[in-house]
């Protein structure tokens, strides 16, 4: 199935701002398996919240790109802090910092890329693999994409 759409979201400082976010996309998603959806929406969620929480402004912007079966999620703010995406979980007592490692593991790749207003995320997930986020031979990420740009 071959679909191409983008849709593109203004972060603010909202409680709200994940919903609006998950709204704005949903219907690019419409069309692929709903959990394979479900997984992009979740990821939108994570990272959203992260931007309104823990940016100085509360601010940035998403956008969500689907074409043949492939989602680009893309999520920056202006915060030019680095963030590494994780692979060992925290603490059990500490209340947050699981976002990140949600989305790492829901993604087929997820990347930080340092940019010259602050740092831009980006996810990358195959819409028409059954089930999870591997290319059914147990390889994450779709066809030409690695899970991590040293993995």
């Amino acid at each position: 199935m071959t679909i191409t759409a983008d849709a593109s979201f203004v972060i603010t400082r909202s409680i709200h701002a994940p919903r609006e976010a998950r709204l704005t996309f949903a219907p690019l998603l419409a069309a692929y398996d709903a959990e394979a959806g479900e997984r992009v929406l979740t990821v939108v969620s994570e990272l959203v919240t992260n931007v309104v929480r823990h940016t100085r402004t509360g601010a940035g912007r998403a956008r969500l790109w689907v074409e043949r079966g492939v989602a680009r999620l893309e999520v920056s703010d202006g915060d030019r802090h680095g963030v590494t995406v994780g692979t060992t979980p925290p603490p059990p007592h500490l209340l947050g910092g699981r976002g990140l490692l949600i989305a790492d593991r829901l993604a087929n790749a997820l990347t930080v890329r340092p940019d010259p207003e602050g740092k831009t995320v980006v996810a990358l997930f195959d819409l028409e693999a059954v089930g999870s986020p591997t290319n059914g031979d147990g390889a994450r990420g779709p066809a030409g994409h690695r899970r991590h740009p040293d993995g």
